[in-house]
């Protein structure tokens, strides 16, 4: 009865099961659609990132955010100066960064060393241990609608404003 107990209560604390039944939550699915989520299936899969961290500095408007994302779970932190606001992504949201980070091909990308100017704006981009540094002049053509992905989701989360300040 014990071990019965320990099995569901640790199948319950499982991440991937806690975000299959976030999204449940917000919509039906099917199998399929679950499992292209998360790289289900028989057949060797390659690993999902877990994690992005996007930053953009600079420019005339002199930005200096930072936004985490834990991409199985949806845990979301945006850093703006010392305004910090958290929440959590929805479905939609996650499925549609991992299909951004899928056709990148982060082993073929090719990004050169960012030339820094007063006006231009800096992006660093963290996905698990691969980083991408680049300005907005010399944003390659693959990583623009990824980035503007990206600026778009600081947008929402900045108009949705559950803040603290450090």
């Amino acid at each position: 009865m014990e071990d019965s107990i320990t099995r569901t209560l640790q199948a319950l604390s499982d991440p991937t099961r806690r975000t299959i039944l976030r999204m449940l939550n917000e919509r039906d699915m099917t199998a399929g659609e679950i499992a292209a989520l998360f790289f289900i299936g028989c057949a060797a899969a390659p690993v999902k990132p877990a994690r992005l961290v996007f930053e953009r500095s600079g420019g005339i408007a002199g930005f200096d955010d930072r936004l985490e994302i834990d991409l199985i779970t949806g845990a979301t932190l945006l850093k703006q100066g010392t305004e910090v606001t958290t929440t959590t992504l929805n479905a939609e949201q996650l499925a549609s960064l991992q299909r951004h980070i899928a056709d990148l091909n982060l082993e073929n990308l090719s990004v050169s060393p960012p030339y820094q100017c007063c006006d231009l704006l800096l992006y660093r981009i963290q996905i698990d241990a691969t980083t991408i540094e680049t300005t907005d002049a010399d944003l390659p053509t693959l990583l623009q609608p990824f980035v503007a992905t990206l600026n778009n989701l600081i947008a929402e989360i900045d108009k949705s404003d559950t803040s603290y300040n450090h």
